[in-house]
């Protein structure tokens, strides 16, 4: 019986190991990416072409692979308050190389003026932009 048990007890630390290793290779693929491995430009916000804003700018790869970006925009008014929140992904971005990014909103402008700022950058296992 305590053969039985130690071997359940240790199949169990195996499983939660395993899955510790899963969760953080997820994490590497899809999840917030490392500061040290992007720069990103503070996004150019403007009126879109049709309605609502666009929000532009850069990011350039500064990890050690090939990697695909999310960049993650968050739209509000002059006071503050959330219009949108919208992403869109790069496709894979070499070393030191760097790519454009848009990100449009098509929530309602105020009379007082939008602003949007980057709210985060996720990894993205996209092969192609979303543009």
């Amino acid at each position: 019986m305590g053969v039985f048990l130690a071997f359940g007890i240790l199949a169990i630390g195996c499983l939660a190991v395993a899955g510790n290793e899963i969760a953080d290779e997820i994490n590497q693929q899809i999840g917030p990416a490392d500061d040290a491995d992007y720069d990103v430009t503070r996004p150019t916000c403007r009126m879109g072409e049709v309605s609502g804003m666009d929000a532009t700018g850069t990011i350039r790869n500064t990890s050690d692979e090939r990697r695909a970006f999310q960049v993650e925009i968050h739209f509000t008014d002059a006071a503050g308050r959330t219009l949108s929140q919208d992403a869109t992904s790069t496709g894979p971005i070499d070393v030191g190389e760097s790519v454009s990014w848009r990100v449009s909103s098509f929530a309602d402008l105020p009379s007082g003026g939008a602003r949007c700022a980057i709210s985060e950058v996720r990894y993205s296992t996209f092969d192609e932009p979303a543009n």
